[in-house]
């Protein structure tokens, strides 16, 4: 599925793989819903080789529409193969840019009324959120509310342009019609006063920790509430907490339990969302005498694995639309999922 704001232009990612023993030539051809063609390119692939293609379409007026993927054979001049995807092509957009770090789906902020579509992104090492709200239709005014866990100090509005349109230090908060009209492809930039995370370093047989086990208290976010009208405030959610594991004689260090999940690192860096929260760290030391026995498996991990990788197929699907095309050589060329 690709989504966007209308006549907008979107980013479709299409990728071809020759299976077969001969080379040869395919055109990659992306047809609107009705089946004019709006991107055609040709690509000479090598047998056994594979070619990718990031395609800009622009999207049509607003509404859900079904656009093809060909992969017309250049030599018989026949589509060999087709593939369907949905576009979801929006009256309204705007974008919430929330300053921490936020690694799991995104809490902080909610609108009314309620979006039609959404799409999260993170990007961690910045230390911050993005949260993108669609509407199918403009809406009159929208009301924002920002998780009282996340310490609201004041919001900066952007228009489409980044022209500065204006500050808000009450939460939640009301975009009127004219300021939604002005803000259609704009950004709210939204920031936050500390949050408190409380580390708990277990005490392990076999060995201590550095600090050493007890408790300790992170604190996330701005360390001060500037005003947005005096000055910007400072890198937000970069205060960390680093550990090390430190084996008594006759011990070696296996890995640590962070929470529900199994860790290798050593020292270990902790990095926890910008919110208040608790979080158990238990280092596991092994006797140098004992056989090593199988590092334990953690099917919360395992989940919590996945589902970071469906978030970021989900990114990256909502961004760059992705198919593939497989076939035997160029002869009878297929799709595949």
């Amino acid at each position: 599925m690709v989504k966007g704001l209308e006549y907008k232009p979107v980013y479709v990612n299409v990728c071809v793989k020759n299976t077969g023993d001969t080379d040869g030539s395919v055109e990659l051809r992306i047809l609107d819903s009705n089946r004019n063609v709006v991107y055609s390119l040709t690509k000479y692939i090598t047998a056994g080789a594979e070619e990718c293609i990031n395609a800009s379409i622009g999207l049509p007026s607003r509404g859900v529409y079904t656009y093809y993927i060909d992969a017309f054979n250049t030599t018989t001049n026949t589509v060999d193969d087709e593939k369907t995807f949905t576009v979801k092509s929006y009256g309204y957009r705007i974008e919430f840019n929330y300053g921490y770090t936020q690694t799991g789906p995104f809490a902080g902020v909610s609108v009314s009324p309620q979006q039609d579509d959404y799409e999260t992104m993170g990007c961690y090492d910045a230390g911050y959120m993005t949260y993108t709200v669609y509407y199918m239709n403009q809406p009159n005014s929208i009301t924002v509310t920002v998780s009282s866990d996340y310490g609201f100090v004041y919001a900066r509005l952007f228009d489409a342009h980044a022209n500065h349109v204006a500050c808000i230090y009450v939460n939640p908060f009301t975009l009127t019609s004219d300021v939604v009209q002005r803000m259609n492809d704009g950004m709210v930039s939204i920031y936050v006063l500390d949050a408190t995370v409380t580390v708990n370093i277990k005490q392990s047989n076999g060995g201590t920790t550095d600090p050493p086990p007890g408790s300790y208290t992170i604190k996330r976010g701005m360390s001060t509430a500037w005003r947005c009208d005096v000055g910007e405030p400072g890198n937000p959610c970069r205060i960390k907490l680093t550990v090390k594991a430190i084996p008594a004689e006759g011990y070696t260090f296996r890995y640590w339990i962070v929470g529900d999940q199994i860790l290798y690192d050593n020292p270990l860096t902790l990095d926890p969302p910008c919110q208040n929260m608790t979080l158990d760290v238990t280092p596991v030391f092994m006797s140098t005498s004992t056989q090593p026995t199988p590092t334990p498996t953690s099917t919360t991990s395992s989940q919590l694995i996945l589902i970071g990788l469906a978030l970021l197929a989900f990114v990256s699907l909502t961004k760059k639309y992705k198919q593939r095309l497989n076939g035997d050589g160029f002869g009878r060329p297929r799709l595949y999922a």
